[in-house]
């Protein structure tokens, strides 16, 4: 087990419980009425913290995590069971090692890939390559103290690369290790990758300040969802984006089949549990209230068929909303 593994498995330690409801609602609940008449449809989650760090090579927290993978792609992510890694942007890869021990790895990533946000949603005009690719990593390396830089610590000169060159289909990059690292891949793995357009000096600059809190409105990703609304501490919106390239390149097995999410704050696991039980959410996140889990949670008159788990990763979120492998 490598140490990125470790780490992201204590961090994301949860008790999850899903209701099946043909209907939910969310009644009784002002802090999220005015949203819910518009997200009928959506999937309803709750979770105990709200989202403190929306940047998303800062973000340190659980909700942090969640979100971030909503939005984002990655080259290599790890499926339901925390096994893996398997392929996200990235559609294969393989290593040479050089005489002097060192390694380059190359990897190829898929073309079906695009940048969009809440008011661009349905947009392919910034499609995602791998000078994209490799502009998030230099950049990262270029800025200690973030999330995912001591990762590359002993990785150098990310190069995108083309194919067939002179296509300008820049579909492939590489990169260098001074010696033949068993754990490159997990080292990359689950890095959001991030539009260069957008960091860069020709358009909002963020670079300029990589570390630096951002708001929800400036997340534009690649992944299944795209950022909708939010009432701060309260509840957060997200559409699915009906050009995800999980659909494209892996088919049925990460095609998103609902029309969004929604994220509500409920601090109190008792009423968290009572909301579920009556069909007013759909999961939740339930970290360390066992006595609630076991004892009110699908206990007493029901609205709804309650399904209680307990999980040692961010299940609920990635195997039933953001299109994980199953």
């Amino acid at each position: 087990m490598n140490n990125r593994f470790g780490i992201r498995v204590l961090a994301l330690v949860i008790m999850g419980a899903l209701a099946f409801s043909y209907a939910p609602t969310l009644a009784g609940e002002p802090a999220v009425e005015n949203a819910a008449a518009q997200t009928e449809d959506y999937v309803h989650c709750a979770m105990k913290s709200t989202v403190v760090y929306w940047n998303p090579l800062n973000i340190q927290m659980v909700e942090d995590y969640i979100v971030t993978y909503l939005i984002y792609s990655s080259l290599f992510t790890y499926d339901e069971n925390w096994e893996g890694p398997v392929n996200d942007l990235a559609t294969g890869y393989w290593q040479d090692v050089h005489p002097n021990g060192s390694m380059t790895t190359y990897i190829n990533i898929t073309t079906n890939a695009y940048f969009r946000g809440i008011d661009t949603i349905d947009d392919t005009s910034h499609p995602l390559d791998a000078r994209d690719v490799s502009y998030t990593y230099n950049m990262i390396k270029n800025n200690s103290g973030g999330t995912f830089d001591w990762y590359l610590e002993e990785l150098s000169y990310f190069t995108a690369l083309e194919q067939v060159p002179d296509s300008g289909v820049w579909d492939q990059v590489s990169t260098w290790c001074s010696y033949e690292k068993a754990t490159l891949i997990d080292d990359i793995s689950s890095t959001p990758i991030l539009p260069m357009y957008l960091w860069g000096p020709d358009g909002m600059n963020y670079e300029a300040d990589a570390l630096a809190g951002m708001d929800p409105e400036e997340q534009i990703g690649s992944g299944p969802f795209v950022f909708e609304d939010w009432a701060r501490d309260s509840w957060y919106e997200f559409k699915t984006a009906p050009n995800y390239h999980g659909e494209a390149d892996y088919g049925a097995a990460r095609t998103v089949d609902v029309a969004g999410v929604m994220y509500e704050v409920v601090t109190e696991a008792t009423t968290m549990c009572l909301m579920l039980n009556t069909g007013q959410i759909d999961c939740a996140v339930l970290t360390g209230d066992l006595s609630d889990f076991q004892d009110v949670l699908g206990e007493g008159e029901l609205s709804v068929n309650v399904y209680k788990a307990a999980v040692a990763e961010n299940g609920i979120t990635d195997i039933a909303i953001n299109a994980i492998p199953t």
